[in-house]
């Protein structure tokens, strides 16, 4: 039955009447119904017909069915006999050829290849193929035929040896098509390092030089992807091959050199530069004075900057090639000393004239050779560094002086790439001393600019390892930290705190024995004893503080460092509050910058956080009338910050005893953990009772129960849920029900699934929903208000985590809508639900998100928004949209182009209602959908236009004018026939935007105007 089926798909295929079933017999061969070689048989009177056509479409039947075969499917015999036919057929009319290409490709990607039958495959091809006669995708078939075999078969292809070399040179010579060429550039380096090729040493280069350089620019809606760099890179990788290219690779490439176009230069610098190891300084040596001459001329005309990177770059890898003559750095080389003795001499002349421009080319230069290798370095230091700090010497001015120090200290940088040894020590070694002296001179010099070079200067002498003594470098850090004290420039401040942060993490012991005692001393002598800040015009409090911040790169300073902070933030009054914040930032940054190190974490949440939450909860506990900063809003969430920083990279162990800790405190008062002294008032930060200055610690708790895995348990953890609940519920003061209601959704976000979670959630759910249900009321406006607050941030909590429960909670919230008093804040919910929240209920804090929730909540709330907003008086109408306008933001355009049809009124009509936030958002949406569904838009035109014109003169919000503005401009990309008649309409009405008293609405203008003026015209 199979056979007679397949029969009739064959006869169909071959008179060209239903090709759609051919996946028919690929099905009855993979399921062993038919035999790949019955069907051979079953197609022979197709596949020797006298008629060329049918032949072709037998063949073509054939092969198409092995491409859709898996690689290991046929046996080693089943291959054998497929290849001898193929080969076969290759030898008839040309125009079956490209369909046997297509079997042999196939057949060349067969896991169970015969072996020895690549060789008779690529025989045949050689012999009855004229590849470059044929179209581009055959001529790519029989490319990925060799590069099959190149890869897999390697070994048994070398047996043809140089006859597989002729015959590849004569099928890929003249081929022009991207595609194929990037085929072809991968092989031959291969065909190069495997196959005797010396007797085709030029005709090969030919072949693959005629590309260089390559000029390929791909259309703009290329399908294929082939990119300039892509075969730029490819062909380079043929040039440098073989070191046997040299001789004709070079002269090609002296002759594009003189190349206008700066692109092609480029290209051969960068080839140059990847050739010439590959070559060899021999090869190099009768170039050297031509490649000097072009490479110091490209430089001083240089004006941009990656085609400068490019020259010098060539120019280091010659003087590499050049040093690998040589193994040891203290013996001499002659090629490289011959080159280098020639460009210092070019360029010793121009290092002399620090007024001309260039003095810095010239620097360059010398300095890409001087990276190349160690015996280049050593020769190039010993002979510019003499001269330059003879040039300072005699120079006073101020602009030579620094650029004559400022190319001294590249060359130092340059040191710091080489390893230098007592035998070999660095070249920077014997002038030392005098750049130190100049260096340290420089930093009492009246100039700003000279005081920062000097401290360039020793930052980059101290970053060659070994050169300066312990002793130089404590007095290096006692000049920096009297700048940072006294200094009066703020730009040479900010330089010595860069250096000190160099020296803190290269030199910790230094600077925690020089610096840090002077700034945590003059730190503290900027606070009174009454906790005022008494500050000098050099050093302010907030200068201090960044300063020690910006230091903290080691383990060994950031204890101190943050300790010294600490202490600060504890003696200010409540009088400074943005010098405490601005305290705590800092303290957070270098926690922030650290925590990943082991020595920092523990030192954070054993010594930083037990002091700081000691601190807070013991200024909770005073009297209103007393000093109490910690409690100040800004300060507690500054703290939760800090706290949050440190708990989510805590491990479980830690993370628990941290917890358990926290919860005892919050629930039981148990100050004992944190050595807190007993005080006559009782720390109940969850009671709502309590006072708002302990309440408000609520978001500490938060910032630490939120950000621990889900593997750490909770003690106690249905007795801080109801606390968490009633505070939510009943709290008057709004940060401290909001963040109680967070706290609630982190904990039931991470909660096991069981009996006990369904307990909590129908408890909470049904408590704030017998609120909502509550009579519209001024009276019960806030309590209603916190109820709904609650209820949304447990509708995030679970719809994150794909809950059953989140269901029931977003229909009920959908109910919401009709209500006139929260309605809106309802609708507005949706935007808290499908955010994604900074400080909680994240990835950062380890919640529970599973992938594609918002495509889940979408395809569930989607349906109820739109019957909803069907059966809505024209009060609650706009609260529909307003969700709707924040699920469509939040939604991938897959997803939101696959439902849009019948979102289309419900859209436009929320360009009806007088809501800015609503007017923003939704055009934001159209704005998208222009250009990613103009057929549907397109349809709308009509009425979408005159809405959005009427929103560019809506006076009430410039943002609203922008956004409108925007798709205005943009719907000229729409199809011509749909906005061609509204062309004069829009123009007069644009002509008023222009007028607008903002001028972002009138640079907006301007551009929508312009694309509506160009309408219809051909725009390049």
């Amino acid at each position: 039955m199979a056979t007679s089926m397949c029969a009739t798909v064959a006869e169909n295929y071959v008179r060209g009447q239903q090709e759609s079933d051919l996946p028919v017999i690929v099905k009855a061969i993979h399921t062993s119904e038919i035999k790949i070689l019955d069907l051979v048989e079953n197609l022979g009177q197709y596949l020797t017909s006298e008629d060329t056509s049918t032949r072709c479409r037998g063949t073509r039947l054939l092969s198409e069915v092995l491409n859709r075969l898996p690689r290991d499917f046929l046996n080693t015999e089943e291959a054998r006999v497929l290849i001898t036919f193929y080969c076969d057929r290759l030898k008839d009319h040309y125009s079956v050829t490209p369909h046997s290409l297509l079997g042999l490709l196939a057949l060349s990607n067969c896991a169970n290849f015969p072996k020895g039958s690549e060789v008779s495959m690529v025989q045949a091809i050689f012999k009855e193929v004229h590849v470059q006669s044929m179209i581009q995708i055959d001529r790519r078939s029989v490319y990925t035929i060799f590069a099959n075999f190149l890869d897999f078969r390697l070994d048994d292809l070398k047996t043809l040896g140089r006859d597989f070399v002729f015959g590849y040179i004569q099928a890929m010579d003249g081929e022009k098509d991207p595609r194929n060429l990037t085929i072809v550039f991968r092989c031959i380096p291969i065909i190069i390092q495997n196959f005797p090729v010396d007797i085709f040493i030029e005709e090969l280069f030919e072949v693959v030089s005629c590309y260089f350089p390559i000029d390929f620019t791909p259309p703009s809606n290329d399908p294929y992807g082939v990119t300039r760099e892509e075969l730029i890179l490819a062909l380079r990788k043929c040039l440098a091959s073989i070191p046997k290219f040299a001789e004709f690779c070079l002269p090609l490439i002296m002759e594009k050199l003189s190349s206008d176009i700066q692109s092609a230069k480029v290209d051969c610098f960068q080839t140059l530069a990847a050739c010439s190891e590959v070559y060899g300084a021999e090869a190099l040596q009768d170039y050297l004075p031509a490649l000097w001459t072009t490479i110091r001329q490209e430089t001083y005309q240089a004006f941009d900057e990656d085609f400068e990177q490019a020259v010098l770059n060539c120019l280091c890898a010659i003087v590499r090639t050049l040093s690998n003559t040589i193994t040891d750095a203290s013996k001499s080389s002659g090629p490289l000393d011959e080159f280098l003795d020639t460009m210092l001499k070019d360029c010793n002349r121009h290092l002399q004239e620090p007024e001309l421009k260039l003095m810095w080319p010239t620097g360059k230069l010398l300095e890409a050779a001087a990276r190349a290798s160690d015996p280049a370095c050593c020769k190039i230091i010993n002979s510019v560094l003499p001269l330059m700090i003879e040039q300072f010497h005699k120079h006073t001015q101020t602009g030579q002086r620094v650029t004559i120090l400022s190319i001294s200290l590249e060359f130092i940088k340059v040191c710091k790439d080489f390893s230098f040894t007592e035998d070999t020590p660095s070249p920077v070694l014997p002038y030392k001393d005098s750049l130190v002296t100049i260096f340290l001179s420089l930093l009492s010099n009246s100039e700003s600019s000279l005081r920062c070079i000097g401290m360039s200067g020793l930052v980059g002498l101290m970053s060659v390892t070994g050169l300066l003594t312990d002793t130089e470098i404590n007095v290096v850090a006692e000049h920096l930290s009297n700048i940072v004290l006294c200094d009066q420039d703020s730009k040479v401040r900010k330089e010595a705190v860069s250096a000190m942060a160099f020296m803190s993490f290269e030199f910790p012991a230094v600077i925690k024995n020089k610096s840090l005692p002077l700034l945590v001393k003059q730190l503290k002598s900027e606070t009174s004893d009454q906790g005022d800040v008494v500050s000098s015009s050099q050093t302010t409090p907030e200068f201090l503080l960044s300063v020690l911040a910006g230091i903290s790169t080691h383990p060994d300073i950031v204890e101190t460092t943050v300790q010294a902070m600490l202490e600060y933030l504890l003696q200010l009054n409540q009088g400074h509050l943005g010098v405490a914040v601005n305290c705590l930032n800092c303290i957070n940054s270098v926690v922030n910058a650290n925590v990943g190190n082991s020595e920092c974490l523990q030192m954070f949440h054993s010594v930083i956080l037990p002091q700081i939450l000691r601190a807070t909860v013991e200024q909770s506990l005073l009297e209103k009338n007393e000093k109490s900063i910690l409690c100040e809003d800004e300060i507690v969430n500054s703290i939760a910050s800090l706290c949050r920083s440190i708990s989510k990279v805590l491990d479980d162990r830690i993370a628990s005893a941290l917890v358990e800790d926290i919860v005892s405190l919050y629930l039981e008062g148990n100050m004992t953990k944190f050595n807190l002294k007993e005080s006559g008032r009782k720390f109940q930060p969850l009671e709502v009772s309590s006072p708002c200055q302990q309440s408000q610690l609520v978001t500490i708790l938060t910032s630490i129960v939120s950000c621990v895995r889900s593997s750490v348990s909770i003690p106690k953890v249905s007795i801080l849920l109801d606390k968490l609940l009633a505070l939510s519920l009943n709290s008057a003061h709004q940060p401290i029900y909001v963040t109680s209601a967070k706290c609630f959704a982190c904990i039931v976000n991470k909660f096991a699934n069981g009996q006990e979670l369904d307990q909590i959630l129908e408890k909470s759910s049904e408590s704030s929903w017998k609120l909502l249900q509550d009579e519209i009321s001024d009276q019960n406006s806030s309590h209603r208000h916190q109820a709904l607050t609650f209820w949304l941030w447990l509708t995030k909590s679970l719809v994150l985590r794909a809950h059953p429960k989140s269901t029931d909670l977003s229909t009920k919230l959908i109910t919401m809508f009709e209500d006139t008093q929260l309605g809106q804040i309802a609708a507005d919910g949706f935007y808290i639900i499908l955010s994604e929240s900074i400080d909680v209920l994240n990835k950062e804090t380890h919640a529970d998100i599973k992938l594609m929730y918002r495509q889940r909540f979408f395809m569930q709330t989607l349906p109820r928004i739109v019957q909803g907003f069907d059966k809505a008086n024209t009060e609650t109408k706009p609260h529909y949209l307003s969700a709707l306008s924040h699920l469509l933001q939040f939604i991938p355009k897959q997803v939101l182009l696959s439902e849009l049809p019948p979102l289309m009124p419900m859209l436009l009509q929320s360009l009806h209602c007088d809501q800015s936030s609503l007017y923003i958002s939704t055009s934001e949406t159209f704005y998208s959908l222009i250009l990613d569904a103009p057929a549907i838009i397109s349809q709308e035109v009509d009425s979408l236009l005159p809405q959005l014109l009427r929103l560019c003169s809506y006076q009430q919000s410039m943002k609203v004018r922008i956004v409108a503005l925007k798709c205005v401009g943009v719907m000229t990309t729409l199809p011509h026939h749909a906005v061609y008649p509204h062309q004069k309409n829009v123009l007069r009405q644009l002509a008023v935007a222009l007028d607008d008293k903002k001028r972002l609405v009138r640079k907006e203008a301007v551009v929508a105007r312009e694309e509506w003026f160009l309408l219809g015209t051909s725009k390049k």
